[in-house]
């Protein structure tokens, strides 16, 4: 066989791992191009070159991730094909960074193909949750990482096959309309995931709550995790004043009494948090995002727990809804939901009060995760570690590297199980309606972070700007003076009317597809970068 097509499986192979990896091992960081461009030299017997152009994207990229579930370039696979065309064509390392960016660019479209392609997944999860094959239903989230991973390969393996001559053409040949259009799309589809949120919510008994959310996060431009931190604060009023407090009084004397043992085992656990590593975001998708992973991964103890198969298919259709949050801090939301489950004693499947809690939790875990996690820690270790990749030395990757798979994979442990432990002993004392003041004081955190949501990750500005003569209006500026994020609002508004009158989520998606590729070509709507 070719030595050119040997090389391409391999690199083709590593791409599609890399996104595996990066969904959910997280041992090695590979959806960062300093790890992908390390590998990609080691690969191709060109070290040095991979630990420059890894480490020069990966500063270009600090603090940029998929916050909120956002496509983003992808600068891992722009850092592999970059590392191979540099090695094979002797690019300096620059030259091949000036190629690998329009790569990663040009990957992002895939990005989103890879995330729509997953709802038919998605749908057939559906159907087998009504026959309450639990097997398929995993496998159906499992295949997803088949989109995610040929959306890399294949670009990887004919970029590799047939040379950077033709990867670089197709970049500098797609309609410029075209691609500005997808990337306005993109910019809009998060409206669909906030919209099927809000119906699950309680929006017309709590709304308010929704509304100063929104007003903190557009008008004082606070950032998620304060106003996570705002909702927190308005939730423990309305809980107290709602007759918790006594409830919270002998929730706080259980405190200090012993677990007592559940039916949950530590196998169990065990069981929930491989599955949690090794496939809990590989379906994700636009409609639901990490709801059938996280079905997947909850599944054996809901099996354990609902033994009538009524229940079951309740509480795996609960499950199966939207959820989104940081894939680390979803370790403790699951702990707390199996405890949750575990004490419950009512005839039927708290449905709502599931949904309230992990609405509750994914939000502000989202913030704080994005922000600690993201955006402070691997900010600095990766620049440590790119700085010293710049130089020539290995010892930067691998301190991220070890940083990485000490520090992620123990907290996640950790708190998967101390969450599992305090949410025992809390919901164990649970009596006297706690629990449903317990559930509207997390939907109106909920909503608070909904609220926070709209104008922080739905990224669109209107890009017409009037001409008169020497007069010259910009409408987005005198629409921030009126109502700020005004356009996304209309359009969560626009879609939450939309699934109310039952759309179904796939046309949804479709028509936000549509509807951005013409506003952008019509000079209406723009990403703003």
């Amino acid at each position: 066989m070719d030595g050119t097509i040997v090389m391409a499986i391999i690199l083709a192979a590593f791409g599609f791992f890399s996104i595996w990896e990066n969904l959910n091992l997280l041992f090695f960081q590979f959806g960062r191009p300093l790890m992908t461009g390390t590998v990609t030299g080691i690969l191709v017997g060109d070290l040095k070159t991979g630990l420059a152009i890894g480490a020069t994207l990966e500063l270009a990229a600090l603090g940029v991730y998929t916050y909120g579930g956002a496509s983003i370039p992808d600068y891992a696979s722009g850092a592999i094909l970059g590392t191979y065309f540099a090695s094979q064509a002797s690019l300096s390392p620059q030259a091949a960074i000036g190629l690998a960016v329009p790569i990663a660019l040009l990957l992002t479209q895939l990005d989103i193909l890879a995330r729509m392609a997953n709802l038919f997944f998605q749908h057939r999860a559906d159907a087998y949750v009504k026959s309450v094959d639990l097997r398929r239903v995993g496998l159906m989230n499992m295949l997803g990482t088949l989109s995610w991973g040929l959306s890399r390969a294949i670009p990887i393996f004919f970029g590799v096959w047939l040379g950077s001559g033709p990867v670089k053409a197709a970049v500098n040949e797609s309609p410029q309309w075209l691609l500005d259009g997808l990337q306005t799309a993109g910019g809009i589809l998060p409206a669909l995931g906030i919209a099927m949120l809000l119906r699950l919510l309680p929006l017309r008994q709590y709304w308010p709550f929704l509304v100063v959310g929104f007003i903190v996060a557009a008008y004082l431009k606070v950032n998620l995790v304060g106003v996570a931190l705002l909702g927190l604060a308005m939730a423990a009023l309305v809980y107290r004043y709602a007759g918790g407090e006594e409830a919270a009084n002998v929730a706080a004397a259980a405190e200090e009494e012993p677990a007592a043992e559940g039916r949950i085992t530590r196998r169990d656990l065990r069981r929930v948090f491989l599955r949690y590593l090794l496939w809990f975001q590989s379906g994700w998708n636009y409609e639901r995002m990490q709801g059938l992973g996280y079905a997947h991964v909850i599944s054996p103890v809901m099996e354990k727990l609902y033994p009538d198969e009524g229940v079951r298919r309740q509480a795996l259709t609960t499950h199966l809804q939207f959820f989104n949050t940081n894939p680390l801090m979803a370790a403790p939301i699951l702990g707390a939901n199996i405890a949750v489950e575990e004490k419950n004693e009512e005839p039927g499947f708290p449905e709502r009060s599931v949904t309230g809690l992990k609405t509750g939790m994914m939000g502000p875990f989202a913030g704080i995760g994005d922000s600690f996690f993201f955006a402070i820690c691997n900010t600095i270790v990766f620049s440590v570690g790119a700085s010293l990749a710049l130089k020539g030395s290995i010892v930067g990757p691998v301190i991220v590297f070890l940083y990485t798979i000490i520090f992620f994979t123990a907290f996640r442990w950790w708190s998967f199980v101390a969450a599992y432990r305090r949410g025992v002993r809390l919901v164990g004392q649970l009596a006297g309606g706690m629990l449903r003041r317990l559930t509207d004081a997390a939907s109106i955190l909920g909503l608070a972070v909904v609220g926070g949501l709209i104008p922080t990750i739905i990224n669109t500005k209107v890009a017409y700007v009037f001409h008169s003569g020497r007069v010259k209006l910009n409408l987005q500026d005198q629409l921030d003076n009126i109502l700020p994020a005004l356009v996304p609002v209309l359009i969560v508004a626009l879609v939450y009317f939309a699934l109310s009158r039952r759309v179904r989520p796939t046309w949804a998606i479709l028509g936000l597809l549509v509807l951005g590729v013409v506003l952008s070509v019509a000079g209406i709507l723009k990403y703003p970068g």
